[in-house]
């Protein structure tokens, strides 16, 4: 599990074990649909099942985006993990989407994710969406 910025973490399904229980998220977008929405450690729970391939709807990425964006900013400071299959490409589209809402240029973005997660956002269809 990395913290791309802070409260704003992604992983992949190999990195579960035991983190969720010790980061206790707010929110969990799982892109995959393999958490368990009833486990330890689990607050709210979104499942938006999208794959590496076609790039996914956009005003959906933006919707989820502007979620994952408000819960990061709340009072409390309620911490937020994006999930996918190998926590590089999918998750990688949602937390760069959801920094690009804090005000971060897409490149910039594209630059922190691939600095704080090496081998994050091969994928040249998600990163240029951003």
């Amino acid at each position: 599990m990395t913290e791309i910025a802070s409260g704003l973490y992604q992983c992949g399904s190999a990195e579960l074990t035991d983190e969720i229980a010790r980061v206790k998220p707010y929110l969990i977008v799982d892109l995959e649909g393999s958490i368990d929405p009833q486990g330890e450690g689990v607050g709210s729970y979104l499942h938006w099942g999208i794959e590496d391939g076609p790039l996914p709807d956009t005003y959906m990425l933006h919707a989820v985006a502007k979620l994952v964006y408000a819960c990061s900013r709340s009072p409390g400071g309620w911490s937020v993990l994006v999930h996918c299959a190998a926590g590089y490409n999918g998750a990688s589209l949602v937390i760069g989407a959801v920094l690009v809402e804090r005000g971060m240029r897409g490149r910039d973005a594209v630059a922190l994710i691939g600095a704080k997660r090496l081998g994050a956002l091969t994928s040249a269809q998600f990163a240029s969406c951003l």
